[in-house]
């Protein structure tokens, strides 16, 4: 694939910017031009004019504000709205980002603070690294790698003596991978977890579950913490034929006093716990 260069001479002009502009008539626009048509000027100046400021305005923002009127894809749209980043959970059109504040229809990937939410730590952490060990091995080896490039000026160099005189501390690295100080959003499961029957859930677990032979409930862990997770998945495609109850073991699941029913063939996300009025939420 060609690794296009960036126009130079994109430098803030915008075609008819002064001039007369007209945007031609619905009919007009979904016909497009006939055969022998003699276009207006106007017309074609509102259509360089309109692609001019798209560009400027894409160029200078980078992802696009939300809107109202567009179709959002599930995991390929992002906005911003307020100053927050968002990607879209579902294919949808018409939810503001900022309204959706059970996270039904948006996933909140970084507020207007520049911060990474509990609930998208959690996500995008697990979403990397389910499968367990992975989690050590990545942070310790990033940190490896940069201090044999010599790109920290006080290296580290043993994980086996954790201090805080090393820059990133390996104490630090240490304890997150432990899953200290930091709540835990670095503790992961060794695998997937394969449940076909009523189980009740763990912390930070992953679990593929088969509901091939019938229904039943998962209950949720007791007494969560802010930023608790579990990870499930339909793994054999049987919840809209079997659904499997996730019971709410006396906190609320999406802002509800109620159990959930998981009925959608072959989902997979996680259910981060971020208490207040909200409780367990789902983030795919």
């Amino acid at each position: 694939m060609t690794d296009l260069t960036k126009p130079t001479d994109l430098d803030g002009r915008v075609w008819a910017e002064s001039g007369v502009v007209t945007s031609p008539t619905t009919p007009d626009v979904l016909d497009g031009w006939d055969a022998g048509e003699k276009p207006p000027a106007e017309w074609f100046n509102y259509l360089q004019n309109r692609t001019d400021k798209f560009l400027s305005y894409l160029i200078q923002k980078g992802i696009p504000e939300w809107d109202i009127n567009t179709n959002y894809i599930t995991s390929k749209s992002f906005v911003t709205q307020n100053g927050n980043i968002y990607s879209a959970k579902q294919n949808h059109a018409g939810q503001s980002p900022v309204l959706d504040v059970t996270f039904v229809y948006w996933r909140l990937l970084i507020d207007a603070t520049g911060s990474i939410p509990v609930s998208s730590q959690a996500y995008l952490l697990a979403r990397a690294n389910h499968t367990g060990t992975q989690a050590q091995s990545t942070v310790v080896n990033l940190v490896s790698d940069l201090a044999a490039k010599e790109l920290l000026s006080n290296k580290v160099v043993d994980f086996s003596a954790p201090n805080n005189t090393t820059y990133p501390t390996t104490q630090a690295v240490a304890t997150l991978v432990a899953g200290g100080s930091a709540g835990g959003l670095l503790k992961t499961e060794s695998s997937a977890n394969v449940v076909s029957g009523t189980t009740t859930l763990s912390a930070y677990g992953a679990y593929d579950v088969e509901s091939s032979g019938g229904t039943f409930t998962l209950t949720l862990p007791a007494s969560p913490s802010i930023g608790d997770w579990v990870w499930l998945s339909d793994v054999s495609g049987y919840w809209d034929t079997n659904p499997v109850t996730l019971g709410r073991n006396s906190q609320l699941i999406e802002k509800l006093a109620e159990n959930q029913t998981l009925d959608v063939k072959y989902w997979s996300g996680f259910f981060v716990f971020i208490g207040g009025i909200y409780g367990w939420v789902s983030k795919q």
